[in-house]
């Protein structure tokens, strides 16, 4: 229970960093929580790091990515589903690893 709540808790922390942080980064703005879902799934298996990928996205969807002018733009589109293939791709790349 411990790695779920964590996988829901470290995305938040990091969020609250970026958009402190957030001129330094420019357009590398998902890149730290990209850091998290692999640490999730590294350290919590594969359902911590489904639900960090889930979280994060979300966040980078709310928060970090510029609003788009005048209705939902593609991309932002493009670089949600960019995140989430590369946050489950990670999950899965952690299951095998762990499986061997």
């Amino acid at each position: 229970m411990l790695r779920y709540l964590l996988a829901v808790v470290a995305p938040a922390v990091v969020v609250w960093a970026v958009r402190f942080y957030q001129p330094g980064l420019g357009q590398m703005r998902g890149t730290p929580l990209l850091a998290v879902v692999l640490l999730c799934s590294r350290f919590g298996g594969v359902g911590p790091a489904v639900v960090s990928t889930l979280v994060s996205a979300g966040l980078l969807h709310l928060f970090l990515l510029p609003p788009a002018a005048g209705g939902a733009s593609e991309g932002r589109l493009a670089s949600l589903i960019m995140f989430l293939v590369v946050g489950f791709l990670t999950a899965w790349l952690a299951q095998r690893k762990r499986v061997e």
